[in-house]
């Protein structure tokens, strides 16, 4: 390639000036008034409120209260084997009203009505009459409604 050769360049296009949030760009204009020196200052921040803790002192730790005779193992286990005991016998318990209930059945009574029988039975007069305040309460919304 020689040296006379000439090359076509296109236009140069107009270089458009862009300017970002808090930044100067070469070329530009300053702020002329207040309210734009103002909009490109970084806003100051609040300090962070302070809160003040009350320290409290731990408490002593305290020992549980030793039972009586001093042997809290042995105490333990007595509780134990007691609580257990009772839980058996619980379950025996369930298991013979079971077995009441399936005879009861079996003989043509309906069992549904056995236990609510059984419930009324147990309940105490407080508890009748609760239940007739409600009942009361019930009939008396039925007869307003229609």
């Amino acid at each position: 390639m020689s040296d006379d050769t000439e090359i076509d360049e296109a236009p140069a296009k107009p270089v458009k000036k862009v300017r970002v949030r808090g930044s100067k760009v070469a070329g530009s204009k300053p702020a002329t008034s207040a309210k734009k020196a103002a909009v490109n200052k970084p806003k100051p921040r609040k300090p962070a409120k302070t809160v003040k803790v009350k320290r409290t002192k731990p408490e002593p730790e305290t020992a549980a209260p030793e039972p009586i005779g001093g042997n809290a193992k042995a105490a333990l286990k007595s509780y134990v084997k007691r609580l257990n005991s009772l839980m058996d016998e619980q379950d025996n318990l369930k298991d013979d009203i079971s077995e009441v209930m399936a005879e009861a059945k079996a003989t043509g009574f309906n069992v549904p009505s056995l236990r609510a029988a059984m419930r009324l039975i147990r309940m105490t007069d407080e508890q009748i009459l609760a239940a007739r305040n409600k009942a009361d309460e019930a009939e008396y919304i039925r007869d307003i409604a229609g």
